[in-house]
């Protein structure tokens, strides 16, 4: 992409004025999962991961295009797989969170949910992915409110099949809420987005803050219906 002078002399300024301040700001990744390193097959086993009692494993398969999350091989149930991730925030305000999403086909049965929650309250934390042809958020992932991604006017975002979409948060730690959202579409390769939790709704609350996530959980759909995450993220802003 051509970028213009005038963005690259502003971020100069910006930079340079944040060193003569101090407060240079860096990204450290708390936590994030590429599947990359995973053998083909169950998730559960390797790294840590584990399949909920109640249901299977997702599998790792190669897309064509890296490896990714995907499907498990039952026919009767959806997967539900848990890892523990020790996140700490430590003094910072502001995290990001992202995630990458991808389906086959529009169905009922579609879905591809990943997040993180709170180990003693499984049911609350942040989670977005798509479900049928739609993106949404969520405030767990078996349960709780879910909200339908939507543009500024409250217009639901529609979800093209084969096609990844990257959904990225911006997290106030403090306020245990989600300050503003994107979605970016990977394989058009267009720019991101501002999306909306509703008609103007910017902003979205949850129950359970950052400081008690520590159980990463990823939820896939049975072998008859193909959905895939990939590339599960959380960064905080820290100055240096």
């Amino acid at each position: 992409m051509k970028t213009s002078p005038r963005p690259i002399a502003l971020a100069t300024v910006c930079f340079l004025s944040a060193m003569l301040c101090g407060r240079v700001l860096a990204q450290q990744v708390l936590y994030e999962e590429t599947f990359e390193s995973y053998a083909e097959g169950a998730l559960a086993g390797q790294n840590y991961w584990a399949a909920n009692s109640a249901t299977s494993s997702g599998q790792i398969l190669n897309t064509g295009a890296g490896k990714a999350l995907g499907r498990t091989t039952s026919t009767s149930g959806s997967s539900l797989n848990d890892r523990y991730v020790r996140i700490d925030p430590g003094s910072n305000t502001a995290a990001t969170f992202s995630v990458d999403v991808r389906k086959a086909f529009n169905n009922n049965n579609v879905f591809a949910l990943a997040g993180f929650v709170d180990d003693a309250n499984a049911s609350t934390g942040v989670v977005f992915g798509l479900s049928t042809t739609r993106l949404i958020f969520r405030d767990g992932i078996t349960s709780g409110t879910v909200v339908n991604l939507t543009d500024q006017t409250g217009t639901e975002i529609e979800t093209a099949t084969n096609t990844w979409y990257r959904i990225t948060a911006q997290i106030d730690i403090a306020g245990s809420s989600i300050s503003s959202a994107t979605v970016q579409n990977l394989t058009a390769g267009t720019a991101a987005q501002q999306v909306y939790f509703g008609a103007g709704n910017a902003t979205r609350t949850f129950a359970n803050p950052l400081r008690n996530w520590c159980l990463a959980r990823i939820r896939v759909p049975l072998a008859a219906t193909e959905a895939w995450v990939d590339n599960l993220k959380l960064t905080v802003q820290q100055s240096v």
